[in-house]
């Protein structure tokens, strides 16, 4: 994946945490995660009953399942980890 940063690429959200969302791509494979504060501005609160976060001011809602289009921000090879940046908020 290092070769395809800044690409974009379709997916769904295959967990959610307190500290972002985990995207696994539709045509690779792959697991990456979007941060929570590379999520469009807002402060967002974690229920992890409902496996979602919600932003407090702008009611964006983010659950599991959800589909979303993602850019490739980061590829780090010695820790083993992809960042992606949503791009459709």
């Amino acid at each position: 994946m290092r070769d395809r940063v800044g690409e974009r690429f379709a997916g769904m959200i295959s967990s959610v945490t307190a500290f972002g969302l985990f995207i696994m791509l539709d045509e690779c494979y792959v697991e990456g995660l979007v941060h929570v504060s590379h999520l469009p501005v807002d402060y967002y609160h974690y229920d992890a009953i409902t496996h979602s976060l919600s932003g407090e001011r702008g009611g964006k809602v983010f659950r599991l399942g959800q589909r979303l289009n993602v850019r490739v921000a980061r590829v780090d090879m010695d820790e083993r980890k992809i960042d992606f940046a949503l791009i459709d908020g």
